[in-house]
């Protein structure tokens, strides 16, 4: 099925229709105008600024912050700082992707983000859904909302 030119196949519509539709977003929901925040190699470089150590061209991200808090670094609340702020504002991607579920209210995206940007989009909407943040994570299969699994 074609919407606004772009092809979605009929298991993803039917998913839809379902509720049984899930939405995985990371980093780069994030890095658009105008919430532009960094993604993943740029938080980890930020969060290393001022330790002395230097995200290198065949380390992982992951690898890389693990190092950094086996060095005391608190990467956990670094990261927080560096990707909170009352003055974000959502972007197009964030609202798009609300307007992919058919109900607002039966949303299910997983976000490695911490930030709170689909959440921004549904309350300028006048709307709210139930959100979890690691490691407090809902158990089962069956749940609505956003689930935020990095914080």
């Amino acid at each position: 099925m074609f919407i606004d030119g772009i092809n979605f196949p009929n298991e993803i519509i039917e998913a839809i229709r379902k509720n049984n539709f899930v939405v995985f977003a990371g980093a780069g929901a994030s890095v658009d105008a105008p919430t532009s925040l960094p993604d993943f190699v740029d938080l980890a470089k930020k969060i290393a600024e001022g330790t002395g150590e230097i995200l290198k061209e065949d380390d992982t991200c992951e690898a890389f912050l693990g190092y950094l808090k086996s060095k005391s670094i608190d990467v956990n609340k670094q990261a927080a700082e560096l990707l909170s702020g009352t003055c974000l504002k959502h972007n197009q991607t964030h609202e798009a992707i609300i307007d992919l579920f058919a109900d607002p209210s039966k949303i299910k995206i997983i976000t490695t983000n911490y930030d709170q940007m689909f959440e921004q989009v549904l309350e300028s909407r006048g709307l709210s859904v139930s959100a979890y943040n690691a490691p407090a994570l809902p158990l089962g299969n069956d749940v609505d909302g956003i689930i935020h699994v990095h914080g």
